[in-house]
């Protein structure tokens, strides 16, 4: 991993307040889109930077599914089936 910022240590850092549901996750996922923003800068399309959010991930060891179709629930009946095109499930987490 490659950082800007001499003050950072390995030790992981911990996002904290009260909308935060998982800041350790929280932490490693937002190292990772601003490793891949370093990296290539702007101008690129989306699906360059998706592709290379899971490769960092990846190398990151964080877990990840790619277009995947959900049951999405209304209370406990199912409504039918969406389709996360340009999301990221990590660790069973969904992530827009």
């Amino acid at each position: 991993m490659t950082t800007n910022n001499p003050n950072s240590t390995n030790k992981a850092r911990k996002l904290t307040g009260p909308d935060v549901l998982y800041p350790e996750l929280s932490y490693h996922v937002m190292e990772a889109f601003f490793e891949v923003h370093n990296r290539l800068g702007l101008g690129f399309t989306e699906e360059i930077y998706q592709h290379a959010l899971m490769s960092e991930l990846e190398v990151r060891d964080i877990s990840f599914e790619s277009q995947k179709n959900i049951i999405t629930l209304n209370g406990e009946k199912p409504m039918g089936t969406y389709r996360l095109e340009k999301d990221l499930l990590c660790r069973n987490i969904l992530l827009p």
